[in-house]
């Protein structure tokens, strides 16, 4: 963790591991129900680019978004 920690520092980014992959930085805090389907969206297309199925990774309906305003 501390090597990463003086990676990310060094490439002025905090969330080095999220910058390596291509992924925008996350918020502090709860997201908001559109950053959690921004993020959800982002997962789906990252397993079908590695030739997977995303469906069984998600639950069948998106009740669980309902938590997030």
């Amino acid at each position: 963790m501390m090597l990463i920690d003086s990676k990310a520092r060094a490439a002025g980014v905090s969330a080095y591991v999220r910058s390596l992959l291509g992924l925008p930085e996350s918020s502090a805090g709860r997201p908001t129900r559109a950053q959690m389907e921004a993020e959800q969206d982002r997962a789906w297309q990252v397993l079908q680019s590695l030739g997977l199925d995303p469906a069984p990774f998600f639950p069948a309906d998106e009740s669980w978004l309902d938590d997030y305003q």
